[in-house]
């Protein structure tokens, strides 16, 4: 198959580009030369690098062309408007921390909103260019681009995006965001593009980030926090934790290597229950004997992510979310843990050699179970 032009190339990808829905997601992924240079099935998209690089060179050129026009006072018409956002999403397709062109996209629903704040625009404007922009941004980091997938400038803008977005308390009339059960479907939503892109990339710190400080100012945009003039809706924190928990331990005993979804997970147990609830200490008790049968019982999982996750559990809630079976003798495994010179066996360690402690904690958590079933 012939190599296309760089022109061609580029309005290939910008009529793909033009023709996406406000709510549809497309899947893109680069193709082996001997494949392409462009396959479309759907929703599925198939690129060369090659072609790629022809549509990014031109697009950019495009893009630059209109920043220059716009310093220079020129009034750009609609359909100059619309190319260059073509040309924006081409340029973040190639290369997904081009400052200059996030930026723009972001100036763009930054005049929109405005221009809805002031009455020059519908609710359902807005409304699709934050669903289309939104879905772009899940479109690359869902996607089976290695560098996109976590990439701090696609994380940071989405979470601009459903900042903003949340920043006008109901306004737009969203549903999202009318009652805590939608606002559950809308986290748990969120949750599950993260666990994609994490899939995709695993260790994927820049997602579960994202997640992290979403989940945090969720509450804090509820109804309840906006007319109590409070910075946070503690109930409402509560119950997305709690929605979170069960699905984010089933994700991470599923990608066990993953330290970034065990630290979310640490995150959303570090959480303390409101006065008269009980759920999150539950949970946390739940959580690490599961994990703990998990890695003993069913496949004796002797890596550094798990362990640390139980490492930091104990450390942090103490003995009191230990499974029963493992203090049944009345000896306070903590004290064993980080007993400086000693490892679970008694014998003195030296320092230099010292074993790292999610190790010492594996060890001993394993002895534990030993003695429970010797004494049953």
């Amino acid at each position: 198959m012939s190599s296309p032009s760089a022109e061609d190339a580029y309005e290939s990808l910008v009529e793909i580009f033009r023709s996406r829905e406000s709510n549809e997601c497309l899947e893109i992924e680069i193709l082996l030369p001997s494949q392409g240079p462009l396959l479309r099935d759907g929703s599925f998209i198939g690129i060369t690098k090659k072609a790629l690089t022809k549509a990014f060179v031109t697009a950019r050129k495009r893009f630059m062309q209109y920043l220059e026009h716009a310093k220079e006072g020129y009034s750009a018409s609609a359909a100059e408007k619309s190319e260059c956002a073509a040309s924006t999403e081409i340029i973040l397709l190639f290369d997904c921390e081009h400052t200059t062109a996030c930026n723009w996209r972001k100036q763009r629903v930054a005049t929109a909103i405005n221009n809805y704040i002031t009455e020059e625009t519908g609710n359902q404007a807005l409304q699709d260019l934050f669903e289309s922009e939104l879905n772009l941004v899940k479109t690359f980091v869902c996607s089976p681009l290695h560098r996109h997938t976590k990439s701090p400038t696609l994380w940071q803008h989405r979470l601009w995006l459903m900042t903003e977005r949340m920043k006008l308390r109901g306004r737009l009339q969203e549903d999202i965001f009318l009652s805590p059960e939608a606002m559950h479907k809308f986290i748990v939503a969120e949750w599950k593009i993260v666990c994609r892109a994490g899939e995709l990339h695993p260790r994927n710190y820049y997602a579960f980030s994202y997640m992290r400080q979403l989940h945090s100012y969720a509450s804090k945009v509820s109804e309840r926090a906006y007319n109590a003039a409070v910075s946070q809706d503690p109930a409402l924190l509560h119950a997305l934790t709690v929605a979170l928990v069960e699905p984010m331990l089933k994700w991470c005993l599923s990608n066990p290597k993953d330290i970034s979804g065990w630290m979310f997970l640490v995150y959303l147990l570090s959480h303390e229950d409101p006065i008269g609830k009980q759920d999150v200490t539950r949970l946390r008790k739940v959580a690490l004997e599961r994990t703990l049968h998990f890695a003993v019982k069913v496949t004796a999982w002797d890596g550094e992510s798990l362990w640390t996750f139980v490492d930091l559990m104990m450390t942090r809630f103490g003995p009191s979310i230990l499974p029963d079976s493992l203090d049944k003798n009345g000896t306070n495994p903590m004290d064993r843990i980080h007993e400086p010179n000693k490892n679970p066996t008694g014998k003195d360690v030296n320092s230099t050699n010292r074993t790292a402690r999610w190790k010492t904690t594996r060890q001993y958590t394993i002895a534990c179970y030993k003695r429970s079933n010797e004494n049953t």
